[in-house]
């Protein structure tokens, strides 16, 4: 007997008519495999009427029906309980995990417990890690220098707190609740690590220092470019001490590429000072301390 083929926009309502089945008779040895596409089922193995035409063409009261994957859809019949499923694939899931992929499937792939994908993973709710305990390490691997487990996020249990293999961006305002701060590379001689808070004020700021020479009782320190880009508008504030004798200092001039420092009697001589200039930085003009 002739076959007719079911076009693809018949699939969505195969799908729907799938979903309201009841169970058939059951098959020797479990579930029906996958079938491939422009695979033939048979009416017989359907509970129930797939359709009563197609564009307007009546299919025969009996025989087969041709049902054809195309355009990444795939089509699995399951004879047990007379349905259909069709679906964007492959998906194949071995025992004890699952791979979406691509093209071809490598069910070596996945192990006992693992899911993997050929694209992106996205999640529109939550993405929990070690869900079910017990507590203990959850890490995050990305693919670095050969290896997949290469740079990685990670929650330490032991160190109670997350840890990035590497340097982080952030593109945007970072906040912590907590203090902020950083931890020596070296070790004190009891074994302990060293402990530094980063300084903190109701301004984001800037800061230069250094050391200076006096030449006939006074001094023009210019900035160096890359601080000097950094200046915003606002107050510039700076100190001048004096490291060797020498009548008293003062900041004859402030500006955003350079600080005057001048004796306040006349001095021929030479003497040297350390100076200290602190700047609002560009870009942190709206910056609130109070939200």
């Amino acid at each position: 007997m002739r076959r007719r083929a079911l076009p693809l926009a018949l699939l969505p309502i195969l799908l729907v008519l799938a979903g309201c089945t009841t169970r058939g008779p059951e098959t020797a040895g479990g579930p029906a495999a996958p079938v491939e596409s422009n695979s033939t089922v048979a009416r017989g193995d359907l509970a129930f009427p797939v359709v009563s035409s197609v564009d307007g063409v009546a299919p025969p009261a009996a025989g087969d029906l041709t049902v054809r994957g195309a355009n990444g859809v795939t089509v699995m019949a399951d004879s047990a309980n007379g349905s259909l499923r069709v679906g964007l694939g492959p998906l194949v899931a071995p025992v004890g995990g699952i791979i979406a992929c691509g093209s071809a499937c490598n069910t070596s792939q996945a192990s006992a417990g693992m899911v993997v994908a050929d694209g992106s993973l996205i999640s529109h709710h939550d993405l929990a890690l070690n869900a079910l305990g017990p507590e203990g390490d959850s890490v995050v691997y990305f693919y670095d220098q050969g290896r997949q487990n290469g740079e990685y996020l990670q929650w330490s249990d032991a160190a109670d707190r997350f840890q990035l293999s590497h340097d982080t961006e952030i593109l945007g305002e970072a906040l912590a609740r907590g203090p902020v701060g950083t931890v020596s590379a070296a070790s004190v001689p009891n074994g302990s690590f060293v402990f530094t808070p980063a300084l903190e004020g109701n301004e984001m700021a800037v800061y230069l220092r250094g050391s200076a020479t006096l030449q006939g009782g006074s001094a023009t320190i210019s900035f160096p470019p890359e601080f000097a880009a950094v200046v915003g508008a606002g107050a510039i504030t700076a100190q001048a001490t004096l490291t060797s004798p020498a009548p008293a200092l003062y900041v004859s001039e402030k500006a955003k590429d350079h600080l005057t420092v001048q004796t306040v009697e006349p001095f021929n001589g030479t003497a040297t000072f350390d100076y200290f200039v602190q700047a609002p930085r560009a870009g942190g003009e709206a910056f609130h301390t109070v939200r």
